[in-house]
This record gives structure tokens, sequence and C-alpha cells, in this order.
């Protein structure tokens, strides 16, 4: 994940994204309300949207982009769905 977070900020220079979705994963890690393997699931799909989030945007695979947004958005807490939002909106899918 710190490799593609990285990667954002160096080949896309999108330091909004950046912040959010690394603010984002904090917050996923210190939910109270998740269990310990629906953290890991979700770290991992947003891990592989992140790294999808740093490669150009014509090369973006937007189908497996939408995928994994509407799979971490099923999986969060109510809590955090607002920020949730605002990351898919910096995304565009």
């Amino acid at each position: 994940m710190e490799v593609a977070l990285n990667n954002i900020h160096v080949y896309n220079q999108n330091e909004q994204l950046e912040h959010a979705l690394r603010e984002f994963a904090e917050a996923i890690i210190g939910d109270k309300s998740l269990a310990p393997d629906a953290k890991d699931e979700i770290i991992e799909q947003l891990s592989l949207l992140a790294a999808q989030a740093a490669t150009k945007k014509e090369s973006r695979t937007m189908i497996m982009m939408k995928a994994l947004v509407r799979s971490i958005g099923t999986s969060i807490p109510a809590a955090l769905i607002e920020h949730w939002d605002k990351i898919r909106v910096l995304i565009g899918a």
C-alpha cells in the first residue's frame, strides 16, 4: 500500500488522494467494530485500488476499480461512509 501511495504522489501528483487513502487506511485499522479478517480484506482491496489509482488514467482498469469501490463501500462501518465517498469522487470511480 505504501508503494502505491507513494506512486500516486510521484506519478499523478495527487496529494489529496494520497492523503485521503492514507487516512482511510488508518481509520480502518483503528476501527473497533471490524473483525481483524475484515480489516485485512478491506486493506488488501484498498491496496489494489491505490495501485490502480497510481497508474496513468488511460492505463487504469476501470472495471476492476469500480468493483473494488463497490466492495469496499459495502464492507466498511457507517461511520466511515462519508470519508469513503470523498475518496470515490477523487478516484472517479
